[in-house]
């Protein structure tokens, strides 16, 4: 599997650019970004949630 296939596992874009400290851009350090990173769509379907969740309360519907 090779890093950019690794990224779009991970939900990231096409045409994400990963970076790193050093211009030229190493394997292992790539790799760990990716590895460690949260997936975007994840961030995404999370946000929308807290979003929902504060909106109901708003809107008195969260009754807990």
């Amino acid at each position: 599997i090779s890093l950019r296939e690794a990224g779009i596992l991970q939900t990231f874009p096409m045409e994400y650019k990963f970076s790193s400290s050093e211009d030229n851009l190493k394997f292992t350090k790539v790799s760990k970004q990716i590895g460690n990173a949260v997936p975007p769509r994840l961030g995404e379907i999370i946000g929308i949630s807290i979003i929902k969740h504060l909106e109901e309360m708003d809107n008195g519907k969260d009754k807990k």
